[in-house]
């Protein structure tokens, strides 16, 4: 039984050009609307505080940095999880491409191609990823309305500033393919 990455795919590193490059198209609008919503939010979360509460808090329980105290361990937390979570995702997405054959194509439906498999591991940490960060921003987003703590905005702009920094480019998602097709199994869609 075949159990090497390198015995279920060719010799030359899965990077078609054209079908990775409508790959990687579609996963940009998807990430930067993301990024774009919690932009959104960012903003119309100050400007409620801001201009419809006066900046005071709507809670009146005199004890809001608790709630700022919760929204940094959801941050750091989202990012650790993120960090340590994807990658041990990913190995295992890349083990199960290596010792699994590809599913028989449905009728009228191309096969699977190497790309194809690998794309699905690369494009599942991602969302992972960014599915955690931008639940951790718009909690906080939240938390900071209840509050009027302006640290609050600081934590979801950074897990803004954490998807930016993760965006799919093309040298990434060419180093991550390449790192995967050599057995080298990469820590991360972001990285």
């Amino acid at each position: 039984m075949n159990n090497r990455l390198t015995d279920h795919l060719p010799p030359d590193p899965p990077t078609d050009g054209d079908d990775l490059a409508d790959k990687l198209r579609g996963l940009r609008v998807m990430c930067g609307g993301v990024i774009a919503f919690e932009c959104a939010i960012l903003l119309l979360a100050s400007s409620v505080v801001y201009f419809a509460l006066g900046a005071k808090p709507l809670v009146q329980t005199g004890r809001t940095e608790i709630l700022t105290g919760v929204g940094a361990v959801v941050t750091l937390t989202a990012v650790a999880v993120a960090v340590l979570v994807v990658p041990v995702v990913s190995r295992g997405g890349l083990r199960k491409v290596a010792t699994e054959p590809p599913a028989p194509p449905e009728e009228g439906v191309p096969p699977d191609t190497p790309l194809d498999r690998l794309w699905r591991v690369f494009a599942q940490g991602l969302f992972i990823e960014y599915g955690l960060t931008t639940a951790a921003g718009v909690i906080t987003a939240v938390m900071f309305h209840l509050s009027a703590d302006w640290l609050m905005l600081a934590f979801v702009a950074g897990m803004i500033v954490f998807q930016v920094v993760r965006f799919p480019t093309e040298a990434r998602v060419r180093t991550w393919l390449t790192a995967a097709k050599d057995d080298r199994t990469p820590d991360s869609p972001g990285e």
